[in-house]
């Protein structure tokens, strides 16, 4: 962080050739070391600043990985059955001390862990259809820590569980197509099956 007098510099044909830092367009080298660079999707404020430069003594990255396993992005769960939610964790300097799921935007449940690497599972069930978003958090001793970007769970009456059908049929062969649903206390008496927008009971 630069504590002096601010500087900017647009980037002039930014799609036309690489970004130099620390060079200029008479190629000068740089005249600086450089040991942490961080890149923020959003402006920085004051106080931010002023915890990144901490008088001079910098403060650490966060290091701390935080990977989804299950379920994958806007999967179908029936209602009144386990969800697993599933992340690996891994810090790469301080030892982690805990984990956290969030669901709707809300701190649901915390978890003590410890160590540099974790894989961690919170067991949840819906009683009511809906669309959650939900996001997993680990930290480590220091307090800092690392959230994942939301997902969506689709929680409803049924879901398709698998689907199999023969895929190189010529168009005047028949062929079989068969789904496997999944409900919750609910009997189909009346399939039908569309294709190509046409009705087969």
């Amino acid at each position: 962080v630069l504590n002096q007098t601010a500087l900017s510099q647009s980037v002039q044909d930014a799609n036309a050739g690489d970004v130099v830092l620390g060079s200029s367009s008479n190629s000068r080298l740089q005249n600086f070391s450089l040991d942490e660079f961080g890149i923020w999707n959003r402006t920085l404020t004051a106080t931010d600043i002023l915890e990144l430069f901490n008088g001079g003594q910098g403060i650490s990255l966060n290091q701390t990985l935080v990977t989804i396993n299950e379920p994958a992005n806007n999967q179908k769960k029936i209602i009144n059955n386990n969800v697993t939610f599933e992340a690996d964790i891994l810090s790469y300097s301080l030892d982690l001390i805990n984990t956290s799921i969030f669901l709707r935007g809300v701190l649901n449940e915390t978890h003590t862990i410890s160590g540099l690497t974790n894989t961690h599972k919170f067991f949840k069930t819906f009683d009511s259809v809906e669309e959650l978003n939900w996001s997993i958090q680990a930290c480590t001793t220091d307090g800092d820590c690392t959230i994942t970007l939301n997902r969506t769970l689709n929680i409803t009456t049924f879901a398709e569980i698998n689907s199999t059908f023969n895929s190189t049929l010529l168009i005047t062969q028949r062929g079989s197509y068969i789904t496997q649903i999944g409900t919750f206390n609910d009997t189909f008496t009346s399939p039908v099956f569309f294709w190509s927008n046409n009705k087969f009971n």
